[in-house]
């Protein structure tokens, strides 16, 4: 029965995606913000219907790759992908890593005579998305649009599983009673909104009146939602990328004065003061103050709890696996030698009949699957729009796409901080590439539109574009523009 269903939704939205591509956007963003990967689903404890493997019964496939590649190619026949030239580079990097995969491929069935694709799938899927999302944003009311619909989704979202634990019907983890846990990504998402809306709140009075998306008093409402949520999930990694974050594009901001960092400063006391004091707290204090002495991981007791141990063991763990065969070193796990390759994880455990858990760490994880070229595809993702920083600030703060691409970019560079120590990297689930790869995408998007708005306002003023204050934009523009002409030309 699952896999009917699987199919006649994909047939759905693959007509849906020939008729109206913003309409497939938001029913996507739907199914990865309402429906949890991991921890209890609407359908199953361990995810809901559409990341359930079990669901499907068919090969271990799972709803999600099944309506994503429909979607992909309805959309590819239909010649709607003539907004993905902002992703010129993104798209030779997709090529590396089909070229990788063909490589480990070969490797496996060459030295095995077997065959493992189950972490392919799911990166190719991500990338499929990726194109997907950037076939259905071709201008700038598309990138506005699509992002006002992911802030409010992610808002009720947020909210609803608020109010569950406010009533008493929160989730249970091993940090005691939460609104989310499990479903560690989308708890990151949320976090992902409220360092939006700082930067939303910090630029309205500079925004042009088409860009102002919110109210002040809804987007304020949203963020104490969105606040309020990530603080009561008890995530380290999430509490780190949401204040640094929020720190990050405030400092970009503009129309940021003294008065007003006083005044945030002021409110921020005023919460702690409330939190530390009202005896309605002390369950929260308790549990806060033992998340915060858990970061001192120098201490010999906090290394030695649970949660610390199993990240700190499994880092050594699979570095020593590593250094002690240098095949992996050079093409993941598929190389190694000897026939028992798949067992490896059990092997390295030092339990018995026990898998070694994932590597919290990028570097790690990466060279284990894919190898060196592999992580250096990894880090040359998150380089590459990281440095684009330059170009973004040359937007004119009065249009949202300098906000958009300011949370992107500030968002990859803590992820990759945190998938470069104690956190694994965004591949390992489907909602952490459905995530990144949006902020991958808003970044490239917005610095092309916003680049484009910014030359024509210069133009109607009578700037001289020529000079040295446009060039990083004029490059921007033309050599997207370029590709964009050769792309289609190909159509």
């Amino acid at each position: 029965m699952g896999i009917g269903i699987a199919i006649i939704c994909a047939v759905a939205l693959s007509l849906f995606a020939v008729q109206n591509k913003r309409l497939v956007a938001y029913a996507l963003l739907f199914l990865y913000i309402f429906f949890p990967e991991m921890g209890p689903g609407f359908t199953s404890f361990g995810s809901s219907f559409v990341f359930d493997q079990t669901f499907l019964n068919f090969y271990n496939f799972k709803f999600i790759e099944i309506v994503t590649p429909a979607i992909y190619i309805a959309m590819l026949f239909s010649r709607t992908n003539q907004g993905t030239s902002y992703l010129a580079f993104e798209k030779k990097l997709a090529w590396w890593f089909v070229g990788l995969i063909l490589c480990l491929i070969a490797i496996e069935y060459f030295l095995h005579g077997n065959l493992t694709v189950g972490d392919f799938r799911l990166i190719i899927s991500g990338v499929m998305l990726f194109h997907i999302f950037a076939m259905c944003i071709n201008s700038e009311d598309d990138l506005i649009s699509f992002v006002k619909v992911f802030i409010i989704l992610l808002s009720i979202r947020a909210l609803i599983g608020l109010v569950q634990y406010l009533i008493g019907h929160g989730v249970s983890s091993p940090r005691g009673v939460v609104p989310f846990f499990w479903d560690s990504r989308q708890i990151r998402a949320f976090g992902i909104g409220a360092i939006f809306l700082v930067a939303y709140l910090a630029n309205f009075r500079a925004l042009k009146p088409s860009n102002q998306i919110f109210s002040r008093v809804l987007a304020v409402v949203m963020l104490v939602v969105l606040l309020a949520t990530v603080t009561l999930c008890m995530r380290r990694t999430v509490w780190f990328i949401t204040i640094l974050g929020s720190l990050f594009v405030i400092a970009y901001s503009k129309r940021i004065g003294q008065f007003h960092y006083i005044l945030i400063g002021l409110i921020a006391m005023l919460v702690l003061t409330l939190i530390l004091t009202l005896p309605g707290f002390k369950d929260f204090r308790a549990r806060m103050e033992v998340q915060i002495n858990s970061l001192n991981l120098f201490s010999a007791e906090v290394s030695q709890q649970y949660d610390n141990k199993v990240h700190i063991d499994n880092v050594k763990l699979y570095t020593q696996m590593i250094m002690e065969n240098p095949s992996i070193l050079g093409f993941g796990f598929r190389a190694y030698p000897n026939n028992d390759y798949l067992q490896l994880q059990y092997k390295y455990s030092g339990r018995e009949q026990e898998m070694l858990g994932a590597a919290h760490n990028a570097i790690l994880r990466s060279i284990y699957f894919y190898g060196s070229i592999g992580l250096l595809i990894y880090l040359v993702f998150y380089v590459r729009l990281i440095i684009q920083l330059p170009k973004v600030l040359r937007i004119s703060d009065s249009l949202l796409s300098r906000q958009l691409a300011l949370v992107s970019i500030s968002l990859l560079f803590l992820e990759l901080g945190s998938a470069l120590t104690f956190s694994p990297p965004f591949y390992t689930t489907s909602k952490g590439l459905f995530y990144t790869f949006i902020a991958a995408l808003l970044v490239n998007a917005s610095l092309y539109f916003g680049a484009q708005n910014q030359l024509s306002a210069n133009k109607e003023i009578g700037e001289d574009v020529d000079n040295g204050k446009d060039r990083i934009l004029r490059r921007a523009v033309r050599g997207i523009s370029s590709q964009k002409t050769t792309h289609e030309g190909r159509i």
